[in-house]
């Protein structure tokens, strides 16, 4: 990513502002993908309704950070993550960049790809230990994963990679996203963020019908029944492509907006500059 940002020709300075704001985003993405998937857990087994008794009987901030707390109720999960980071990389980015805040997208464009290559690597990762794992099949399209680390207790139809031939799911989205990696950085030029946004959001939401761990409910949708099935990460990534169409839709008169805005904020910041 540096270097790609260094043939850009941006400048070292506004390359060292970019690493700063890439480091904001990193810590963000860790929280981000600890807090969506303890708020989803946290929703279904009722921990929400418990906190106020919780805050009296250990104080706020181990209701918070506790063995029992908000963060013990989950672990991690790639969409907060993704969230995370592009929350952060929007609030350090129009802090920092105060006079160029119209390339937010055209920064992003350059650093997204990174990301995308340590989440598909992250994947095979997912593979060679054996989570993420998907739905049951026969060989030769599903496999047994020996080591995969079982819930405990095992949640109602889980299906144990142990003893069951199941579907590399993880290795599919490898897969998926190391090509998509090659496309974004040899086929295109700009539109980096949006293909992404596009083409994950529909991916991801796909692929969690082949999944076979639990993939939870979301609180708002689970008693309509004709959306009862959806599951928090198909519900985040349905946001993520709405995005990605919104970006298509309306980037350029976004960044006509960012660019009207800086020169307002010019103006007032050097009132001698209106004069002249």
């Amino acid at each position: 990513t540096i270097s790609r940002l260094d043939k850009t020709g941006i400048g070292n300075n506004n390359v060292n502002k970019l690493i700063v704001i890439c480091i904001i985003s990193a810590f963000t993405l860790i929280l981000g993908a600890r807090f969506f998937d303890c708020f989803w857990h946290a929703t279904e087994n009722g921990f929400f309704k418990n906190l106020p008794s919780l805050v009296k009987e250990v104080g706020l901030i181990k209701a918070i950070m506790g063995e029992k707390g908000f963060f013990s109720q989950g672990g991690i999960t790639f969409l907060g993550a993704l969230y995370g980071a592009l929350f952060g990389y929007v609030i350090s980015y129009l802090l920092i960049f105060k006079h160029e805040r119209h390339n937010i997208i055209h920064y992003l464009n350059i650093i997204l790809p990174g990301l995308i290559l340590a989440h598909g690597l992250g994947r095979i990762g997912c593979f060679l230990v054996g989570c993420c794992t998907g739905i049951e099949a026969p060989a030769p399209f599903g496999m047994y994963f020996p080591y995969a680390p079982i819930p405990n207790p095992e949640p109602a139809g889980y299906i144990n990679p142990h003893t069951h031939t199941v579907l590399p799911a993880n290795l599919y989205e490898a897969i998926f996203l190391i090509g998509l990696f090659f496309v974004l950085i040899f086929a295109l030029k700009k539109h980096q963020t949006k293909v992404y946004m596009v083409s994950y959001g529909i991916f991801r939401f796909l692929i969690e019908f082949l999944r076979g761990d639990s993939r939870g409910q979301v609180p708002l949708l689970k008693d309509i029944s004709f959306l009862s099935w959806v599951s928090p990460s198909q519900l985040l990534s349905f946001i993520l492509l709405v995005v990605g169409i919104l970006l298509f839709i309306f980037e350029d008169k976004l960044v006509l907006f960012l660019k009207r805005f800086n020169k307002e904020q010019t103006t007032k910041s050097n009132p001698k500059q209106k004069q002249a």
